[in-house]
């Protein structure tokens, strides 16, 4: 698929993958930050843009957990790391 094809998908499930994302960090930055890696990681999968619409949010579901979820245990390993005085 041409790269402009790949962009034009991605921005139509952009909304969706920032939903997923905010529901589970509820900090606007985290999110885009977890989204945009989602997404870059989706962009390089040549056989994300040979399913079928239903497949590809499902797999940039999982993804956006993925990156999601990471953002959350690179938080919590943050807290529990004893700051200096």
């Amino acid at each position: 698929m041409h790269p402009a094809q790949k962009r034009e998908t991605l921005r139509q499930l952009e909304t969706y993958a920032y939903q997923i994302a905010y529901y589970l960090l509820r900090d606007e930055d985290k999110a885009v930050a977890a989204v945009t890696s989602a997404l870059i990681d989706v962009y390089l999968d040549d056989a994300f843009f040979t399913h079928s619409s239903a497949d590809m949010r499902r797999t940039l579901k999982r993804t956006v957990l993925k990156h999601s979820l990471r953002a959350l245990r690179c938080e919590a390993q943050q807290g529990r790391t004893p700051q200096p005085s």
